[in-house]
């Protein structure tokens, strides 16, 4: 139980969602109250354009006011026995909800997915908690 967060500071929300469209297969969580979306699939086709960070492809189209995002975290939740551990990025709005979350599909022990993931973890611009 229990597990490890990472935020990244300064980041470059697109360049991020950039370096995010080669990791591979995602589950993309959008959530408020009364729904929640889960989308499967990668983050090819990353744009932006006004404002608005943008994925169209063939899985989905989804559209994220860039100025409303204001940190993103890495989490790393420890599986219990049974349970396969969890990897995430969380991109929160300024009141800390959580505006999109991207869920690894794709991280075993070794797997260039999760190597990816713990590459971000050992950038210069990132805060343990």
């Amino acid at each position: 139980e229990g597990g490890l967060s990472t935020r990244l500071d300064g980041v470059d929300l697109f360049g991020l969602l950039e370096e995010m469209a080669g990791w591979g297969k995602l589950r993309l969580v959008v959530r408020n109250p009364a729904a929640v979306s889960e989308m499967l699939g990668t983050l090819e086709g990353v744009r932006s354009a006004k404002g608005w960070l943008t994925v169209e492809n063939d899985h989905f189209h989804l559209h994220v006011k860039a100025d409303e995002l204001r940190q993103v975290y890495l989490f790393h939740r420890r599986g219990k026995e049974g349970v396969k551990p969890s990897y995430s990025v969380q991109f929160l709005d300024k009141s800390g909800g959580a505006v999109l979350k991207a869920f690894l599909l794709e991280a075993s022990e070794g797997s260039p997915q999760l190597s990816r993931f713990e590459k971000l973890t050992k950038r210069k611009d990132v805060e343990q908690a």
